[in-house]
């Protein structure tokens, strides 16, 4: 914090002075999806340097607000230990967890009490942020309308919801019509997401593990057309199929 002090003063960087909580917004997200992308490739070193750019932008952040007296970081950091022993009664108070589930049960608990009490519990969905990615925040709004019962009673059923929307996307994708087709895709994704939320699987994880799998094995594939000095434009897409397999 001292540093980060340091470059926002007046002798400092006059790219770290120029920041604002609002054009760090794009930085703070990368630097949070690098952290994924290094606990991907289970590489310690690099896990530990994106840990330490995320604090970086966290810590400006913390300190280009207490400069504006919005907060101070002392606050955000009494407020954050308040909520962890709030949320966790089975280790500071005299509730009893013995199972991750309890403790999570817990922590949903302690989380409607809080919402109770700052009066954003009127509508389930009203305090539910927008500017998550639309994978996660379909998977959060899920989950939110789970908790009062309005829900799928099994992953069957969900599924059968999938098939449903894919066979509305493939009719309106035969009749060609632009916005119903949009509208479909949508609530095909939304379903899929529904599906993954069943089945115990993070959708946003999920598609992010599919992306970097897709990306090694392009690159194998890559590989093997360079390696055969023959441009793209020679290989049917039945013959890249093939390096693709190999790539498996």
């Amino acid at each position: 914090m001292k540093i980060m002090k340091k470059l926002r003063g007046k002798d400092g960087c006059p790219w770290d002075r120029k920041q604002t909580l609002e054009t760090l917004r794009r930085c703070l997200l990368e630097e949070a999806y690098e952290v994924l992308e290094a606990i991907n490739e289970n590489q310690n070193q690099k896990i530990e340097e994106e840990l330490g750019d995320l604090l970086i932008v966290i810590s400006m952040m913390m300190n280009i607000a207490e400069e504006n007296k919005q907060f101070s970081k002392g606050s955000v950091l009494t407020r954050a230990m308040g909520k962890m022993i709030s949320r966790h009664p089975h280790v500071f108070g005299d509730k009893k967890a013995e199972t991750p589930e309890e403790a999570l049960n817990h922590w949903n608990s302690a989380k409607m009490e809080e919402r109770k009490n700052d009066g954003s519990d009127k509508k389930i969905l009203s305090d539910l942020k927008t500017h998550y990615p639309a994978l996660m925040l379909a998977y959060k709004v899920q989950k939110r309308v789970s908790k009062v019962g309005f829900d799928w009673d099994s992953s069957e059923k969900v599924i059968e919801k999938v098939e449903e929307e894919l066979e509305e996307l493939k009719l309106e994708l035969v009749a060609k019509n632009v916005n119903a087709i949009k509208e479909e895709m949508g609530d095909f994704l939304f379903s899929a997401v529904n599906l993954a939320r069943k089945i115990g699987v993070d959708p946003e994880l999920a598609l992010n593990d599919a992306i970097t799998k897709f990306r090694k094995r392009f690159s194998a594939v890559e590989e093997s057309v360079h390696k055969s000095k023959k441009p793209w434009t020679d290989y049917s897409l039945e013959q890249l199929e093939e390096f693709w397999q190999q790539s498996k």
